[in-house]
């Protein structure tokens, strides 16, 4: 068994009460337990490797060559295998090409710590996926990592610029990086301010706006589908 699905199945045994809370989001006890976790698991590898991390947590996922553009590590395959082992990285050998994937609250405690202590290292490499995804056509990937980073003028021209595409095949996001684009940065773009009124105010109930930020496509940049209306419900967490 994976070392972080032992890890994860180990924490749900000690932990019999609620961990998600109706939103979808990681409780305190649960999200103090994955923080407590993470350290421990960064403190157990070496110089190297721990800065390896803290790069390569830009990324949702990542594979060998991706990791080597973020890091300019010699065997980057060799060091995710590493991550893997040491219960960071969930491996998918069968992807094509080999794909490794953070979980969300363990890629989002690593960013943490690594901003503590390499201030603007990642939002750098943060804002070099934005424009990546951006240049390869990929706007709903774009914006995510545009507003991970707080590049709120990229997260807003991505937005401008491909308005109609990402209704159409990527609403939910959407509506998330709306709802974080702060009041201040579409106070020269009325027509941002009013999609965010559309779909935020209007439409505030909707399961669909409370559900956590949406995970980075793996296999495709969207499905092309409008998303399924569906009733509210306990569990209200977008689906990847």
């Amino acid at each position: 068994m994976p070392t972080l699905v032992s890890a994860a199945a180990a924490v749900a045994r000690s932990r019999p009460q609620r961990l998600i809370d109706s939103r979808g989001l990681p409780t305190p006890a649960l999200a103090r337990l994955v923080r407590t976790y993470v350290e421990s698991r960064l403190d157990e590898l070496d110089d190297a490797h721990r800065e390896f991390a803290f790069s390569v947590a830009a990324a949702h996922s990542v594979t060998a060559e991706r990791a080597a553009e973020l890091t300019g590590a010699a065997d980057p395959e060799a060091a995710l295998a590493t991550l893997a082992a040491a219960g960071l990285l969930m491996d998918s050998p069968f992807d094509d090409p080999r794909t490794w994937r953070w979980p969300d609250a363990v890629r989002s405690c690593v960013l943490d710590i690594s901003r503590r202590e390499q201030p603007g290292r990642v939002d750098a490499l943060l804002v070099e996926l934005a424009r990546a995804h951006r240049d390869a056509g990929r706007p709903a990937e774009a914006s995510i990592y545009a507003v991970e980073a707080g590049d709120w003028e990229t997260a807003v021209a991505i937005v401008e610029e491909s308005w109609a595409r990402m209704v159409d095949s990527s609403f939910d996001v959407l509506v998330k990086v709306l709802r974080q684009i702060p009041d201040q940065e579409l106070g020269d773009h009325p027509s941002v301010q009013a999609g965010r009124a559309l779909f935020t105010q209007m439409l505030d109930e909707h399961s669909i706006l409370h559900a956590s930020c949406p995970r980075i496509p793996t296999n495709s940049p969207s499905s092309g589908r409008h998303p399924a209306p569906r009733r509210p419900s306990t569990s209200r967490r977008c689906r990847p």
